[in-house]
């Protein structure tokens, strides 16, 4: 079962869909009449078989295109505080209903046409491929399947939620706020149950403020009670800092690192047990075996070579520091650097990494992932990196379910110049109209996503390692068009443009060709390939 459409309707930015309402052709769908029996279009949103981009200006409603997406999967979330606020039901002088929300699922198999159709009380007979089902503002949920030329509305009773909602993709969402981090006490390691966020005293900054506070009271301590006595003030003010708690890792970026180290490294914690027993002990060179045969576990689980690009000798390694594991970045260079050390882009690349390789697919039913602008942290190389770690979860060839992806992005580096057809892209309507969705994104290349980058995407990244240099915008459409249309027929790679890898660069003009070579060769030793193509 798969989404192919998100449908929402009144619900914060969403209000409805004002061009079909307006449109002389337009007509209703059964589930769009309002209690009087007045038309009001939800806003629709098709999402690709595979891979959705969502862009869009600043307010436009692209995040509340997932929120939307949950709830309507979910059932959960709806509140009435995000009701439009210049919808003509937005009230205050009687009981207001909940934002509408639905979906338009389709790619059923034979099991979930019996359930759907068990569940809707249809004939064996009844042929279907497809339905929808919407989450109305009146705490109901509606399933409508076209059968035999006619809607067949079927309200979903309570007690049949949960059957219900078992049936649909689960949303999973892959966090774009959370690194992986620094450091993780080994004794969480040990026994993850026990410490769900890290205390004061796992802290390594406290233990050696505390370490260094107690030393120098020893002197003045020793001789007798009565000093041990007289220095109890200054030893209540070295343990304060366990009241203050705030350098430490986060419950989450703990259960991240645990995530790494025990689920895709496979290390069990009655190693890290036993590692913590021999740090105390003072065994060095146990301690030192176990640190290298987790580094070894980490290269071969990972193979993070293949995903991240831009340093193919990159490696992810442990260091033992007194009692916690510090995450280690080994260069090209052969040189070790903590993350602190490092750009945050590739700490949070690390995280996206962990959570595809960490999350587990459930034994039945499918999935849907969604992800909140990623691109925050992660230079344009980083991104292109990260879109083919999407491509292996929507089109994976380890064996795992396929799962579709839909995120949503600001930036023209991670949106996939060779699936145009992918990207969705919402706009804000003039008064109280809305966002809306501009439907002819995937023909034009240019706008309206010169409106949602602000710029032309060949501005945006104007000169690349590798550049083609063509007369004017018309060959960049013409040049995008064919290599999708190769790709489409499954040419072999060779033989067509990857158009994330190279740069269309309109010239504007062929007399204009020769200035922007010399501008994009420059003066330095290191000069980027360009190649010319003229009419």
């Amino acid at each position: 079962m798969q989404v192919t459409e998100v449908l929402v309707r009144f619900y914060r930015a969403f209000n409805y869909d004002y061009l079909r309402k307006y449109h002389d052709k337009g007509s209703a769908l059964p589930w769009e009449l309002v209690d009087d029996g007045s038309w009001y279009p939800f806003v629709s949103v098709p999402l690709a078989e595979g891979i959705t981009t969502i862009v869009g200006a600043n307010e436009s409603g692209k995040s509340q295109i997932l929120s939307a997406l949950k709830v309507a999967l979910t059932g959960e979330g709806a509140e009435r505080r995000d009701f439009c606020r210049y919808s003509k039901f937005f009230i205050v002088d009687q009981a207001m209903r909940l934002p509408d929300f639905g979906v338009s699922l389709g790619d059923l198999s034979a099991e979930e046409k019996a359930a759907v159709a068990k569940l809707c009380k249809l004939d064996e007979s009844s042929a279907f491929e497809s339905f929808t089902l919407i989450r109305g503002g009146d705490a109901t949920t509606r399933l409508w399947i076209r059968t035999a030329g006619e809607w067949k509305d079927t309200k979903v009773p309570a007690g049949s939620m949960k059957p219900l909602n078992a049936l649909l993709p689960a949303p999973f969402e892959m966090r774009s706020d959370l690194p992986l981090p620094d450091l993780v006490p080994i004794a969480y390691l040990a026994d993850p149950a026990t410490a769900p966020g890290a205390t004061a005293l796992q802290s390594r900054a406290s233990r050696q403020n505390i370490l260094s506070s107690v030393m120098r009271l020893g002197a003045s301590m020793l001789g007798s009670q009565e000093k041990v006595t007289a220095s109890a003030p200054k030893i209540a003010e070295a343990f304060s800092d366990l009241d203050r708690p705030a350098a430490q890792a986060s419950a989450d970026e703990l259960a991240l690192a645990a995530d790494l180290l025990l689920k895709i490294a496979g290390i069990s914690p009655e190693h890290f047990a036993d590692l913590l027993k021999a740090i105390g002990e003072g065994r060095d060179g146990y301690v030192n075996g176990i640190q290298e045969q987790i580094n070894k576990s980490l290269a071969s689980r990972l193979n993070f070579r293949r995903w991240w690009t831009q340093d193919s000798s990159f490696q992810l390694r442990v260091s033992i520091r007194e009692a916690d594991l510090a995450f280690i970045i080994r260069d090209r260079t052969g040189t070790d650097y903590s993350f602190g050390e490092r750009s945050s882009g590739l700490k949070y690349f690390l995280s996206y990494f962990v959570q595809y390789l960490a999350h587990d697919v459930p034994a039945a039913g499918s999935e849907i992932l969604l992800m909140d602008e990623p691109d925050t942290y992660l230079s344009s190389q980083g991104q292109r990196d990260l879109l083919r770690i999407f491509d292996a979860l929507a089109y994976p060839e380890d064996g795992r379910r396929p799962c579709p992806v839909v995120y949503v992005t600001h930036s023209p580096f991670l949106m996939d110049k060779n699936h145009a057809e992918r990207i969705r892209v919402l706009e804000k309507g003039e008064g109280d109209e809305g966002t809306r969705v501009v439907r002819d994104a995937a023909q034009n290349h240019y706008e309206p996503l010169r409106s949602a980058f602000g710029g032309f995407v060949a501005e945006t990244t104007f000169m690349g390692s590798c550049n083609l240099m063509i007369e004017g915008p018309s060959d960049q459409i013409l040049l995008a068009g064919m290599s999708t249309w190769l790709r489409r027929r499954e040419v072999q790679a060779t033989e067509h443009l990857d158009l994330n890898e190279i740069t269309l660069v309109p010239a504007c003009g062929a007399s204009h060709v020769p200035y922007l070579v010399y501008l994009a060769r420059g003066r330095d030793v290191e000069k980027p390939a360009v190649i010319v193509l003229l009419d």
